[in-house]
């Protein structure tokens, strides 16, 4: 049985020997090749950091347009159309909730608090995926054999 986190080790030497001299080293090359527990646990954090730039370009969004409307910006113009209209579909469940879905469409400032509601269960929801991401991807612990 082999450890997985055993780490292999290849060295490779080119040695060149002129005629009539000494054998002299010309290049020297160590390659350490990532044990399979390594290689899982690069994978765990790359899956991580997807789901944590995800999650912050989403919630960044809304809080942008919970700000927006707060203070009072047209949201039929521009940047404010363009804001709307990405986080509408992540937005509109938690608007619902507080029948706020037609806040955004004037111009008099308000507070949604649906988008708060939002932020808060897209962060969360971004923290179970990442745990159950490490409960799938996390190289299991070795223990040595019992004598």
């Amino acid at each position: 049985m082999t450890d997985e986190n055993e780490r292999r080790v290849v060295q490779e030497r080119v040695v060149q020997t002129p005629q009539g001299a000494a054998a002299t080293v010309v290049d020297q090359r160590t390659s350490v090749l990532p044990t399979p527990a390594e290689r899982a646990t690069g994978t765990l954090v790359r899956a991580q950091q997807v789901v944590w730039l995800l999650a912050s370009i989403l919630v960044g969004l809304i809080a942008i347009r919970t700000i927006l409307i707060a203070l009072g910006a047209d949201m039929k113009l521009g940047f404010g159309m363009f804001v709307h209209s990405v986080t509408q579909p992540f937005d509109l469940p938690f608007l619902m909730l507080f029948g706020e879905q037609t806040k955004a469409t004037g111009r008099a400032p308000a507070i949604e608090l649906g988008s708060l509601v939002a932020i808060v269960v897209y962060l969360l929801l971004a923290l179970v995926i990442n745990k159950v991401l490490e409960l799938i991807l996390a190289p299991r612990a070795t223990r040595p054999p019992l004598s």
